[in-house]
C-alpha cells in the first residue's frame, strides 16, 4: 500500500519490483532501507516459527511471528513439550478405561514388552 502523504522531495520515494518474486522484492526492500536508514531496517524481521520463517513487517516492537497462526504453533508446541508427562498418562488412563469396557471390569491392563532390535547387515 502507497500512501501519497508520506512521500516528500528528499523523504521516502515509491518503489515498485515487478521483475522479481514477493521474497526478492522485500528483501530489496530492506536493502534500500538499510541504505537509507538503519533505524528503518531494524523494522524488518523474520517469523520464529522454525517452520515458517517469513520475512515480515511487525506491527509491534515485540512481535516475533509473522501472524497469529505461527504464535499458535509455537505455543501450542512448547505447552505439548511441557506437559508431556501428564498428556501421556491420559492417554493411558483412557486406554485402560476402553479396554475395561470392551472385555469386562476385571481384565488386567499391561504394557507391552518391549521388543529387541535385530541387525541385519555386515
Amino acid at each position: 500500500m502507497l500512501h501519497g502523504g508520506r512521500l516528500a522531495q528528499e523523504g521516502p520515494r515509491a518503489l515498485s519490483y515487478r521483475d522479481a518474486n514477493l521474497h526478492d522484492a522485500v528483501l530489496r526492500l530492506a536493502l534500500d532501507y538499510i541504505y537509507e536508514s538503519w533505524r528503518d531496517a531494524a523494522l524488518i524481521r523474520r517469523c520464529c516459527e522454525g517452520g515458517c520463517r517469513r520475512i515480515f513487517f511487525p506491527r509491534r516492537k515485540n512481535q516475533l511471528f509473522c501472524d497469529h497462526a505461527c504464535a499458535n504453533k509455537a505455543a501450542s508446541r512448547v505447552y505439548r513439550e511441557k506437559h508431556l508427562g501428564e498428556r501421556r498418562d491420559r492417554e493411558r488412563q483412557r486406554y485402560e478405561r476402553k479396554m475395561k469396557a470392551r472385555h469386562g471390569p476385571g481384565v488386567k491392563v499391561t504394557r507391552r514388552a518391549k521388543q529387541r532390535e535385530t541387525r541385519t547387515g555386515p
